[in-house]
């Protein structure tokens, strides 16, 4: 089985992505960090 210490991929809905990650791939969200380049606006 394949395992992902991390994984960080851009987005522009995180809970959409989120949502899609763990019903689709069957992924588990185990920790969210937020950095300052995830706040920051485009």
């Amino acid at each position: 089985m394949l395992e992902f210490d991390h994984l960080r991929i851009p987005v522009t809905n995180v809970a959409r992505s989120r949502d899609w990650y763990v019903r689709t791939l069957g992924m588990k969200v185990e920790t969210i960090f937020w950095d300052e380049r995830s706040m920051k606006e485009k």
